[in-house]
């Protein structure tokens, strides 16, 4: 019988100090999925742009067929969706997906949980990609835009999210969010 306890009470301390870790597991891996869900979106609108010679958009939407961002200015943390226009098509400033003149090329999902992917361009509800793979930054002709970077976070704070930064030329980069460093933290700051 004393045998019985002394096993009841190891397993008890050993499921006790397992349960946190599993926890963070748990919130690591959400963590890294949705990092890898937004590159895998920014990756594929670049190639459509290029295989398609036209421009594609990324686009805050909590709807599966339109443009609808929501919430704080800089959230895609409620979903988005991948579209391109139709060859020579004159793009409208708002740049909002309509069937007649788009092509919905897929859906991104809500992110789980406690992770939010923010950028750091207040009012940035579109991210859009030239048919060259350059990103589309609409500024002044010889003017460098600034990267455009975007902060994939829990509820864990700065030291433990992902930051995702796209270049004027369309280069795509993951980072380990680093507090030490202000352009790469969970809270993206106006660049």
């Amino acid at each position: 019988m004393m045998e019985l306890i002394a096993a009841m009470a190891l397993s008890a301390i050993v499921l006790a100090m397992a349960v946190p870790s599993f926890q963070t597991f748990i919130k690591n891996n959400r963590l890294e999925t949705a990092a890898e869900d937004w590159v895998t979106s920014l990756n594929m609108a670049r190639s459509e742009a290029m295989k398609r010679s036209t421009e594609v958009f990324l686009c805050r939407s909590t709807a599966d067929n339109a443009c609808s961002p929501s919430g704080t200015n800089n959230n895609w943390s409620e979903g988005w969706i991948l579209y391109s226009t139709k060859q020579n098509t004159v793009v409208p400033d708002n740049h909002d997906f309509t069937a007649a003149d788009d092509r919905l090329l897929t859906v991104g999902t809500s992110t789980p949980g406690e992770v939010t992917i923010t950028s750091s361009t207040s009012g940035d509800t579109h991210i859009s990609f030239e048919a060259n793979g350059d990103r589309n930054a609409d500024v002044a002709f010889g003017v460098t835009p600034p990267p455009v970077r975007f902060a994939v976070c829990d509820d864990r704070g700065e030291f433990r999210g992902k930051v995702i930064t796209v270049t004027r030329t369309g280069q795509i980069t993951v980072a380990d969010a680093d507090a030490g460093n202000t352009d790469m933290d969970c809270t993206p700051t106006e660049v």
